[in-house]
């Protein structure tokens, strides 16, 4: 089944692998340490700026969220991280018809995203098109969203 292949919700660290476990079950992605870290990028440009430039080749990946996304630009965001040597979770929440996610998914092909983030609530037609179109970034399912 090719909905399969988005991965839904579950992400844990081991001491030495990233595990990601989808419907099929659990398949390790070997990284280094500073692989591991994920960093939001939750923040205004300038300290945006400061962060990728300080901390890039020591976190394995930026994120890119809706704060930055629409303060400075997607495109922009993303390009930003990438020319630092960078790679990008573009958490851009994808919940909409099948079509417009598909639109989505090949515009934001463009920034070569290590991964996007899409609603499951979007739906399985949504999501299998995601998937087809998605080309290399993972695919990560956001079934609920919480607040700590």
């Amino acid at each position: 089944m090719l909905a399969t292949r988005v991965i839904t919700c579950s992400i844990f660290v081991s001491y030495t692998k990233l595990y990601l476990k989808n419907l099929k079950g659990t398949m390790p992605v070997l990284l280094k340490p500073h692989e591991r870290i994920i960093l939001p990028l939750d923040t205004d440009e300038t300290t945006a700026r400061q962060l990728v430039k300080t901390l890039a080749g020591k976190v394995g990946i930026f994120k890119v969220g809706y704060q930055l996304g629409y303060g400075m630009g997607w495109h922009k965001a993303c390009e930003m991280v990438t020319e630092a040597g960078g790679k990008i979770m573009l958490d851009a929440k994808l919940d909409d018809i099948p079509n417009t996610v598909v639109s989505a998914i090949r515009a934001i092909n463009h920034s070569s995203p290590w991964a996007i983030t899409m609603h499951t609530s979007a739906g399985l037609d949504a999501m299998q098109q995601a998937v087809q179109n998605k080309g290399h970034a993972l695919l990560l399912g956001v079934t609920v969203l919480t607040s700590i």
